[in-house]
């Protein structure tokens, strides 16, 4: 019995080896059974297919070359541009999206948007790559590429989503990126509902109540999950808070949800909120109720900042958006007495600091500075800003800033206008001499207002030495500070730019036709000079800019209107019939006033050319020329001062 277990063990063990033999038995037994020769054993046949199985799958993670993409392209599309080239396809170019958008072609894509297959495993990688697609612009290439990213190319499409919102302020796009990303099989991220919700809060115009309904629906989701955030909370807070039914802004705010609670931004956001409530009494008995509610633990300045803001936002009830500046006043280090402080609301009464608890006012900023001045120009309390900003000088001169010195340049144009244009020259040279501020352009145009609206006084332009004084100041100031140097004149000229502040400035001065006729030539030889020098040339034109021909325009017409009335000025009687071939003073009179007539009708031409919506910059410079030769005329004859006395003493 032992000696026939042996033998079929010694039988089964044999067998065994026989199947598992090496690959050189299988070849000897193949040779032996079948008299032919392997190349290949079945192992070596096994792993030589596996081989190849794994250089295609990496091959087809590959990107085409350029030119072989060419190719591909020519042959799928009979009608390809035959201006693209090799250097036209790839991750920089926008001429191949619409080839793009066409083929199924993996490998063809690939090498369009200038990545590889191994590289859409890394969710990095995919983020970096849509960062650089959006900064050029390519946003349909983002999408492609996070669409084949799958679950990996979630932060790709956040940062689509940021794009949407803040750089290209296209919301509806970015909420669109957010409903189509479930479809796409982009799933959100921990990020993904902050994006849309602060997004959201964040647009300068009121959202769709439609959006309003969809970031509810999102924290209603989150909150069934047990997944709200305290940031997410805030973040939905301020998005239901801009849109213009606040309902729903309310209606979460009121929730109480299991670990999130009211903050100071949730207040913050919930008084934002408020501005958007229509009726004053509303306004009033909400707002005065979610101050007594705020904890005096979350009590701090930016949240009694946004309490006055919130004030100074009641834009229909000019009464209540003056307690701005009471409230201000109440919970900052403002200490300057006046009898020009508003009074009270019968119905509004101010919280005091000690309501929470707290001692002591908050310090002054230049926030709280820049709102109170805004307060007093909206509410039309001139005299309290003015006041407020010379105690600051007085008193506080390091918190001032630029934007402060142009909101005092306002105050004064609105509340002094018999000397605004004296008062505001004053606050210009003390803001140019300060060797903090950079110069900037918003002063010399609040400036140059400023100088219109005195001149527009009647008691300042009904003085004819007063307003010729003032006139000529003006006409310095403006040279001394934007004067461009001419070799040709050696002088200094009047650029474009600054001639519709000047004519403005002479329209008013000259209500009551009180400049003298010394003026009248002054600015029209200086405006000759101008356009001798090629201010006004059509190459300085923009003819796409109808915003800037309508400014030449208003230049011309108002250079027009002082020929005219320098025109009338020289005219004398029997003008008309003076023997032009002896020479007299009624002679040069009626040439010189010919040739005002002849520029004047020249300059008419031009108006009508810059009238068209696409003008001929042929004719614009056929009549630019002869409109520099009357001008170098017109300046020669000028020089002469024999026949002008008779026009200068009028």
């Amino acid at each position: 019995m032992l000696g026939i277990r042996y033998q079929i063990l010694s039988r089964n063990f044999q067998l065994y080896s026989r199947v598992q033999g090496s690959s050189l038995k299988e070849k000897l037994n193949n040779l032996q059974q079948r008299q032919t020769v392997l190349n290949k054993s079945s192992k070596e046949l096994k792993r030589l297919d596996a081989k190849k199985r794994l250089e295609i799958k990496k091959t087809q993670k590959r990107a085409y070359p350029r030119q072989k993409a060419i190719t591909l392209l020519q042959k799928q599309n009979k009608n390809l541009d035959q201006e693209l080239k090799a250097a036209a396809i790839g991750p920089t170019s926008d001429s191949d999206l619409k080839y793009l958008l066409k083929t199924r072609d993996k490998r063809l894509i690939y090498t369009i948007l200038g990545i590889t297959g191994e590289q859409l495993r890394d969710s990095v990688l995919i983020d970096k790559d849509v960062k650089k697609f959006l900064k050029r612009g390519l946003i349909e290439k983002a999408v492609i590429l996070t669409r084949l990213a799958k679950n990996r190319g979630s932060a790709g499409m956040n940062s689509i989503m940021k794009y949407f919102f803040h750089e290209s302020q296209a919301p509806q796009s970015a909420v669109d990126m957010y409903n189509w990303r479930k479809k796409w099989g982009i799933p959100p991220n921990e990020f993904t509902n902050t994006i849309l919700f602060d997004g959201l809060a964040r647009q300068k115009n009121p959202i769709k109540k439609a959006n309003a309904s969809l970031v509810l629906k999102a924290v209603d989701r989150l909150i069934e999950n047990n997944k709200l955030t305290q940031i997410e909370f805030n973040a939905a807070l301020g998005a239901l808070s801009n849109c213009n039914d606040i309902t729903h802004a309310f209606e979460l705010f009121e929730r109480k949800n299991k670990g999130v609670e009211k903050d100071s931004i949730s207040y913050l956001w919930i008084l934002r909120a408020c501005k958007r409530v229509e009726s004053d009494s509303l306004f009033q008995e909400v707002i005065i109720s979610i101050m007594e509610d705020i904890p005096a633990r979350l009590i701090d300045a930016p949240l009694l900042f946004e309490f006055c803001k919130t004030l100074h936002s009641r834009d229909d009830n000019v009464a209540l958006q003056k307690m701005a500046v009471l409230a201000l006043k109440e919970y900052f280090e403002i200490d300057y007495d006046t009898d020009l402080w508003p009074k009270l609301l019968g119905s509004f009464q101010l919280l005091p600091l000690s309501h929470w608890s707290i001692d002591r006012r908050f310090p002054l900023n230049a926030p709280v500075v820049g709102l109170f001045l805004d307060n007093c120009l909206k509410s039309k309390q001139y005299s309290l800003g003015l006041q407020f900003f010379e105690y600051l000088k007085a008193n506080k001169t390091e918190i001032l800033d630029l934007g402060m010195y142009h909101k005092y340049m306002e105050l004064q144009l609105k509340g002094n206008p018999l000397d605004c244009g004296d008062k505001c020259l004053e606050v210009f040279n003390e803001v140019e001499s300060n060797p903090n501020f950079i110069s900037f352009k918003h002063s010399l145009i609040l400036l140059y207002k400023a100088f219109e609206r005195q001149a527009l006084k009647k008691a300042n332009n009904i003085d004819k030495v007063k307003i010729n004084e003032f006139l000529s100041k003006c006409l310095d100031v403006i040279k001394k500070n934007e004067g461009i140097y001419s070799k040709e004149f050696n002088t200094r000229l009047y650029p474009k730019k600054t001639w519709q502040f000047i004519f403005a400035i002479v329209k008013a001065a000259n209500t009551n036709e009180a400049l003298s006729s010394r003026m009248f030539t002054t600015i029209i030889d200086e405006y000759l000079r101008s356009f001798i020098h090629g201010e006004f040339s059509p190459s300085s034109i923009s003819p796409t800019n109808r915003e800037s021909r309508e400014t030449l325009r208003f230049v011309e017409l108002e250079c027009i209107r002082l020929l005219n009335q320098l025109a009338s000025r020289m005219s004398i009687p029997g003008i008309e019939e003076v023997d032009t071939s002896k020479p007299s003073l009624e002679r040069n009179i009626f040439l010189q006033r010919r040739q005002l007539r002849q520029f004047k009708k020249m300059l008419l031409e031009h108006v009508d050319a810059l009238q068209s919506e696409h003008p001929n910059v042929e004719d614009l410079n056929e009549l630019d020329v002869k409109l520099k030769e009357k001008a170098s005329k017109i300046l020669d004859d000028h020089k002469t001062n024999e026949y002008m006395n008779y026009v200068l003493v009028r």
